[in-house]
């Protein structure tokens, strides 16, 4: 449980597993942002009222302008790597970039599968380890419906690691919704930046 004292990390065969599928290595960040309480995710966003705008549901996804045409999840590249590895001070934080899902949804589209394979691939060297599951979106003017995707989204991702081998209780997961960027709101390529699941090996 998240109460008990996490098991120590062997960094040298993460890190090696890490750069034999392909991951980026980034530089140690001395930022901590505040962890949510220990124990459970947020509840279970709530389905939208009705009337409520289909905008609410799009966070994270939309980055286009107004009157550019909308681009489909398939015809985006898939990324080169799988995920980005990064010291933190809570632990090694394993980030997805960019990760796409189905618009207005949690559903991760077909082609990502390969990420979570190698994500699942890395944690499972943890056996006991502790697992902190943060979704971010872009800022697309939306903040209550951002908030709620993000959740979705990280507790889809834990789903999807605990069909890999991961179990249940080794993850929490949270979501902030556009308030944490790391790139450029106004740009495509910022906004990609910006959609990304940071999963956080706990020590």
């Amino acid at each position: 449980v998240f109460g008990e004292t996490p098991l120590p990390v062997n960094r040298a065969e993460l890190y090696a597993k890490a750069d034999s599928l392909g991951a980026t290595r980034q530089e140690k960040t001395s930022t901590t942002p505040p962890q949510p309480s220990p124990g459970y995710a947020d509840p279970p966003p709530k389905p939208a009222e009705p009337g409520e705008s289909s905008d609410a549901a799009k966070p994270g996804i939309a980055s286009k302008k107004p009157g550019e045409p909308s681009a489909k999840p398939s015809e985006s590249p898939p990324p080169v790597e799988p995920f980005t590895v990064e010291d933190t001070e809570r632990g090694v934080r394993l980030s997805v970039r960019d990760i796409r899902f189905i618009a207005d949804s949690d559903a991760i589209i077909p082609n990502e599968g390969w990420r979570l394979d190698a994500i699942a691939e890395t944690l499972l060297l943890i056996p006991g380890g502790q697992f902190l599951v943060e979704g971010h979106t872009a800022d697309v003017g939306n903040p209550a419906g951002e908030k709620k995707l993000s959740v979705q989204r990280a507790r889809k991702i834990a789903d999807e690691l605990c069909r890999r081998g991961l179990k249940g209780e080794q993850f929490i997961f949270t979501g902030y919704g556009g308030t944490r960027p790391i790139g450029d709101n106004a740009t495509a390529e910022g906004r990609a930046l910006n959609r990304r699941v940071e999963i956080t090996i706990l020590e």
